[in-house]
């Protein structure tokens, strides 16, 4: 383990606030892999996700489908859903999700968005 001293990008413990955290290791399957910390200080574990809307997704690539789908075609989740062939149940809780991070996910949109043009 190694001290990561922020990873360069002001990390921090969100439950203490330390900077003193090292990386021990990845979660996620497949190509999907994401960057998993432990505070020194005090102890919790926590991922590169924290405090974000893609925090406990499992499949990312649905969250950003759904929110473009929601936020910029202006699509029903009943709509969403068949066209992604994803269970009903599953667009509605992505779209909650997209609602409650509206300018977050809004953000993240216009910056893929403008990178493809």
């Amino acid at each position: 383990m190694r001290q990561s001293e922020g990873c360069g990008f002001g990390l921090a413990c969100p439950a203490c606030g330390s900077r003193e955290v090292v990386r021990i290791g990845y979660v996620g399957r497949g190509s999907f892999r994401v960057q998993r910390f432990q505070c020194r200080r005090c102890g919790r574990t926590f991922t590169e996700l924290e405090g974000t809307p893609f925090k406990g997704v499992h499949d990312p690539k649905a969250l950003v489908a759904v929110a473009y789908l929601r936020l910029r075609a202006g699509l029903s989740e009943s709509s969403i859903a068949r066209l992604l062939g994803i269970p009903y149940p599953t667009v509605r809780r992505l779209s909650k999700r997209v609602l409650e991070h509206k300018g977050f996910m809004e953000r993240l949109l216009d910056v893929l968005l403008e990178a493809h043009i």
